[in-house]
């Protein structure tokens, strides 16, 4: 399910989808301010949200594993709560979301794509404990305030 340049669409909610492999996203929605999956916990679904002027929550809180994780250009965005995700098998790309305080995925081990953890204005913190490392880039590039870097579990 992706939504696209629907500029009337203020939320996007899946409550009876339990299991994707999809993309589930949403771009370009000037005026959507929510996108939930509350019950998502099957699959590996593609979470790219990008380009929502308005989007100040993401819900999905039984995923832990994803195909991707592609969250930019959402400005009013403050929090990624994903903390139960343990694997992307793609990339991972968080930036120019300029709210954004913390990036935080506690339980994360692998990310099998590259890594872009860039541009975020407000962001103080990225943690990623758990994570073992990447044959692709990481990059965490132009984050003005970040005070601290956790990548504990990369050799």
């Amino acid at each position: 399910m992706t939504l696209n340049s629907l500029d009337l669409v203020t939320s996007l909610e899946l409550p009876a989808l339990i299991e994707s492999s999809e993309t589930i996203g949403a771009y370009e929605c000037p005026e959507i301010t929510t996108v939930q999956c509350v019950n998502l916990a099957q699959g590996t679904p593609k979470i790219n949200i990008w380009g929502n002027d308005k989007l100040t929550s993401i819900s999905f809180p039984l995923v832990t594993k994803a195909g991707s994780v592609n969250l930019h250009h959402n400005p009013l965005l403050a929090t990624i709560p994903l903390t139960g995700m343990e694997e992307i098998s793609g990339d991972l790309e968080i930036y120019s979301n300029a709210e954004l305080g913390e990036i935080n995925f506690p339980v994360l081990t692998t990310i099998s794509g590259f890594v872009s953890l860039n541009e975020n204005a407000k962001g103080t913190q990225i943690s990623i404990p758990r994570f073992g490392g990447t044959e692709k880039d990481i990059h965490a590039r132009e984050n003005d305030i970040l005070a601290s870097v956790d990548f504990s579990s990369v050799e």
